[in-house]
C-alpha cells in the first residue's frame, strides 16, 4: 500500500483537487441504428436483446445482483434505472461499447473508440465482465462470438 501512496502523491500532491470529469451519458441502442444497421441486425439476433425478459422468465428481473448484466448501464451514472429508461433495456450496444453520447454526436472518424465507463478490455475481456463461471460456465469467447459478431 505504501507504494500506492508514493505513487499516487507524487503526481496528485495533499491538497490538490482533481479536476471534475463528466461521464458520458447513455443514448440506447436506438440511436446506433442508423449508422450500425448490420451491428443491430447482428443484436437482433442476439439473446442480448432480450436479455431482461429472460431474466425476468426466470423470476429474477428484480434481483440487483442480477440486474448488473442483462440491461445496460446499471449502476453507473445516467444508465438503466428500471421503468424510466426503457431504452436502456437489455444488454444494448453501451453495455459493451460504453456510453456513447460522445460518439452519437461526432461520429465521423471516431470507429470503434471505447468511452468513459465502457468495461476494462475488449473482446473477450469485455464479454467474462457478465459471461463469468457462475452464471454463463460453458462460455467460451470463440464459441460466443460467431453469435454477435459485428463490425461498425
Amino acid at each position: 500500500m505504501i507504494w500506492w501512496l508514493v505513487a499516487c502523491f507524487s503526481t496528485h500532491p495533499p491538497g490538490a483537487v482533481a479536476p471534475e470529469v463528466t461521464p458520458a451519458a447513455y443514448v440506447g441502442t436506438a440511436a446506433c441504428t442508423g449508422c450500425h444497421p448490420a451491428a443491430t441486425e447482428a443484436w437482433n439476433r442476439s439473446g442480448h436483446a432480450k436479455a431482461l425478459s429472460t431474466l425476468t422468465e426466470a423470476q429474477h428481473g428484480s434481483d440487483p445482483e442480477c440486474l448488473t448484466c442483462p440491461v445496460t448501464g446499471f449502476r453507473h451514472p445516467g444508465g438503466w434505472a428500471g421503468k424510466s429508461t426503457p431504452e436502456l433495456d437489455n444488454v444494448g450496444c453501451e453495455a459493451c461499447h460504453g456510453p456513447g453520447c460522445v460518439h452519437a454526436a461526432a461520429p465521423a472518424g471516431t470507429g470503434a473508440r471505447r468511452y468513459k465507463g465502457a468495461p476494462a478490455g475488449t473482446g473477450a475481456s469485455a464479454c467474462l465482465t457478465c459471461h463469468t463461471r457462475d452464471n454463463s460456465p460453458d462460455f467460451v469467447w470463440s464459441g460466443y462470438w460467431p453469435q454477435v459478431e459485428h463490425g461498425r
